[in-house]
């Protein structure tokens, strides 16, 4: 088997990329909207139930969500669903996001026909549509936990994947490791291109989050390209990427997933785990199989890189805010710190509001690269006084 087809390599990023431009001109023609993913048709969930998705009203902040809960053809429940609000600087300010995410206590178990509204300024309501549930207080929530039975049952079977990826590539032939390529690739543009319809037709794609435009988003873009290439400084700089990206960005994410509602068994969940753990799988092949090799070069190109990337996602972030769902985007994470708190409401208190912060996030990345170029630094140093 010869290396990985370019023309294949280019078809992969091509569909992914007119797959989500496709997905947001379809929301760009609609100025009023609302989606929700959670909770599903014909689900079964405990009570209270979680509702969460996001709504749009003309680019404008004065609109609410509403919940209409009904059982047996009569109204039981009007509530309004709190959107997602960001503590934007250590002032205290804040704004309103599109997204919603909450608990609706439903008054008794049992079947329920749940339709959710947008209601703008003066009254006026647009449906987002309705589901039929069953609610009741012995079944499970669907919502993710950290550190849960699912999460590391999710981590035990990659871990078996790492090792067995590393496996193969020390004992492979030339032709093994064509093929190990090959199905690494693309067991990773098929789930990322399944990914993408099924997140866009249950309601939870938005342009707003679900952009390929964040470390592990664009390492899958690169991983593409990264076994098409023959030998050269541009394969190279596409290594450092996955290698520092990849692993350093999906590792992040495999320790603390954003799953929300769709943990086991939903689609998400596999998803979420199948394409972090194979971008870190791709990672380890290249040190294993291909003998990548970081230096502390390629840490600071990596580094360079991420600021000229990280300079045009605050300007794509900054443009989301003109099209449906008409928010600011967060890629890498520089528009707002995220609305469920974290590190970066320290580094906001430090550094100040965004872009700011991202200071903070730069030092912070620097020393995960050079904790990750670490046991290669010193593996080269041993080597050398050995041999000196």
């Amino acid at each position: 088997m010869k290396r990985f087809p370019p023309h294949l390599a280019l078809l992969f990023v091509l569909s992914l990329i007119f797959v989500q431009i496709g997905f947001l001109l379809i929301d760009a023609a609609h100025p009023a909207g609302l989606k929700f993913s959670a909770p599903r048709k014909g689900g079964e969930y405990a009570n209270p139930v979680p509702v969460e998705g996001v709504a749009w009203y003309h680019g404008r902040d004065d609109y609410r969500v509403e919940l209409v809960a009904s059982q047996d053809g009569r109204t039981v429940l009007r509530t309004e669903v709190p959107r997602e609000m960001v503590n934007y600087d250590k002032k205290g300010g804040s704004f309103l996001l599109a997204s919603f995410r909450s608990l609706v206590n439903l008054p008794a178990d049992g079947e329920w026909r749940l339709s959710l509204y947008v209601v703008g300024k003066n009254g006026e309501r647009l449906k987002g549509g309705d589901v039929t549930i069953q609610a009741g207080t012995g079944r499970l929530s669907g919502e993710f936990r950290h550190f849960s039975g699912q999460h590391y049952a999710g981590l035990a079977g990659l871990l078996v994947l790492w090792i067995l990826v590393i496996t193969a590539a020390r004992i492979s032939t030339e032709e093994q490791r064509r093929v190990i390529e090959f199905l690494l690739v693309a067991s990773l543009w098929l789930n990322e291109i399944i990914y993408q319809f099924y997140w866009y037709f249950t309601g939870g794609w938005h342009a707003a989050w679900a952009l390929m435009v964040q470390m592990c988003g664009l390492s899958i873009l690169i991983l593409c390209f990264v076994f098409a290439l023959p030998a050269g400084k541009l394969r190279q700089v596409l290594i450092e990427l996955i290698f520092f990206w990849g692993i350093g960005g999906a590792l992040q994410a495999l320790l603390a997933p954003d799953i929300g509602y769709r943990g086991f068994p939903e689609y998400k969940y596999f998803s979420f785990f199948i394409s972090h753990g194979l971008i870190i799988a791709c990672g380890l092949y290249l040190v294993a199989g291909r003998g990548f090799r970081p230096t502390l070069l390629s840490v600071f190109r990596v580094i360079l890189i991420s600021n000229i990337v990280v300079f045009f996602a605050w300007w794509i972030n900054l443009a989301l805010e003109y099209i449906p769902p008409f928010q600011r985007g967060n890629y890498f994470v520089i528009g707002f710190p995220p609305p469920t708190g974290s590190i970066i409401d320290i580094l906001a208190g430090i550094f100040g509001p965004a872009p700011w912060y991202a200071l903070g996030l730069e030092i912070l990345g620097l020393a995960l690269f050079l904790i990750m170029w670490l046991p290669f630094g010193v593996r080269d140093m041993v080597r050398r006084s050995e041999t000196g």
